[in-house]
Parts: structure tokens; C-alpha cells; sequence
């Protein structure tokens, strides 16, 4: 099995990865390509409509959308208007493919951007929403990305992310394990799990307030991403035990409408 290349930088290293794996995903996980999904994932995408406060005639970014699994859902559920975005070329193919199956040509938008490039892509202040919806891990600089975001964020829009956030431990033991099951995560899906601490900082840096920081609302169904790491050989746990090292969140910033004064 061919191992993502990690020499790229920014989006590069993704793009490469999706590239080559999106069939794979496709074979596992649908078009829905969520570690943390429900046994229905239609549930999983309505409870983050709910969660990020998405509603017509709101515009959205989906920012790493995959194949546009999520943002069809959206679009037909709650009839906004998305622009996605993903750094694969093979993931656009497929998605515009799939938005023109559904009829979607008018409500969803779909391009080849890297997120960390949004001030370059869209045009200030666009978005009344931002989704990250397990795509944020991607980025070697997740500051650059919400900084890029918050500029291309209305004033009054919101930031909803999904991810997952590695835990620490005072326990020297336990953080080295921690750290090692981690460096396989990344090393396996071109990730880099996120830190919470930081990413609050960048948050309050930019100004916005945050509505709310949790657990997400039910258990995650684990057999999909079982399945997709027995098949690819994927083996984060090889000889060591299998404890908790990351948590799933969901996050929510709003963007603090500036006084004119």
C-alpha cells in the first residue's frame, strides 16, 4: 500500500492523497466520507443543519467537500445555495458528476480551491456559513485556513467544524502513547489531528465568539472505518493497546458583528 506523500505543502499533500484514495473511500464509506458517521448518515447531516444553524437562503461553503455526498443532502434539505471546494481533481469530477445527476447545477458550486486560499478564491465577506466538516485535519496550518476564512465570512456568519482533537494526558506514559497512535493517524490519511487549544486561540485572535464547543449528540458507528483500515491494511494500534487518544467535537464561531463606532 502506497503511503501519502508528506513532502508536499499546504493543500499539495492532500490533493495527492484524495487523488489516489477517493475510490477506496467510495467503496467503504459512499459518498459520505465521514470516519465519525451514524448508522444512517442522513441523521449524521441533518443533526449538523440543526447543530450549525443552516437555513435558506443562507450561502455555504463546504470547504474539503469530498464528492459532494454532504452538500447535495444540504442543498436538497434545506434549499441554500453551496459552494464546495476540495484540492482533488478527481473528487470535482466526481462531484460535478454527481450534482448534475441531481439536478443541482443552480444551487450547488462546485471548483478545484485550496482552503487556504479562500481570500483568493470568493469574494470578501460571501459566505453567511462555513462548514470543516472533518477536513480542517488536513491543513499543515489550520490557523492560515480560519484566518482565510474569517475573510470570506460575512459579519454575523458562523464557522462550523467537525473533527477530531487529540487528548493530553500528564501522565508521561500515557501522552507518549497518545503521541504515537496519533503519528499513525496521520501518517496513514495525510492528517494531522488537531489540537484544541490552539485552534481556540486563532478563534479568539480573529475576534469571533464561540456558541458552543461538544461532544457531538450520539454514538459514532464504527464498523465503516473498521472495514475501510482492515481493507487497506491500515494498522494504528499494531502491538500496542487500543485506548482513547483522540475525542470527536463539534464547534461552532460566530463572527461578532463589528460596532461603527
Amino acid at each position: 500500500m502506497t503511503k501519502p506523500d508528506n513532502s508536499g505543502g499546504l493543500g499539495q499533500e492532500a490533493a495527492r492523497y484524495y487523488d489516489e484514495w477517493t475510490q477506496r473511500y467510495l467503496d467503504t464509506y459512499g459518498d459520505i466520507i465521514q470516519a465519525f458517521r451514524t448508522r444512517k448518515p442522513a441523521d449524521l447531516l441533518r443533526s449538523i443543519v440543526r447543530a450549525s444553524g443552516m437555513a435558506y437562503p443562507m450561502r455555504v461553503l463546504d470547504a474539503g467537500c469530498g464528492v459532494c455526498g454532504p452538500a447535495v443532502f444540504f442543498a436538497q434539505q434545506t434549499k441554500v445555495r453551496v459552494d464546495a471546494i476540495t484540492v482533488s481533481e478527481m473528487q470535482v469530477e466526481i462531484a460535478l458528476a454527481r450534482v448534475r445527476k441531481e439536478g443541482l447545477e443552480d444551487q450547488i458550486a462546485v471548483k478545484t480551491g485550496d482552503f487556504h486560499h479562500l481570500s483568493t478564491l470568493y469574494p470578501a465577506g460571501y459566505f453567511d456559513l462555513i462548514l470543516f466538516l472533518e477536513s480542517l485535519g488536513h491543513s499543515p496550518v489550520p490557523s492560515t485556513v480560519l484566518k482565510e476564512a474569517d475573510s470570506v465570512l460575512r459579519q454575523g456568519g458562523s464557522v462550523y467544524i467537525k473533527d477530531f482533537f487529540f487528548k493530553h494526558s500528564d501522565r508521561p506514559e500515557y501522552e507518549s502513547y497518545i503521541q504515537k497512535v496519533v503519528s499513525r493517524v496521520n501518517e496513514n490519511y495525510a492528517y494531522r489531528v488537531l489540537d484544541l487549544e490552539p485552534l481556540i486561540q486563532q478563534a479568539r485572535t480573529l475576534g469571533w465568539e464561540i456558541a458552543f464547543i461538544r461532544p457531538l449528540p450520539f454514538d459514532t458507528e464504527i464498523h465503516t472505518r473498521v472495514q475501510f483500515e482492515y481493507i487497506n491494511g491500515i494498522k494504528l494500534y499494531d502491538g500496542i493497546p487500543e485506548l482513547p487518544y483522540a475525542e470527536w467535537l463539534e464547534l461552532k464561531f460566530e463572527k461578532v458583528v463589528k460596532p461603527i463606532f
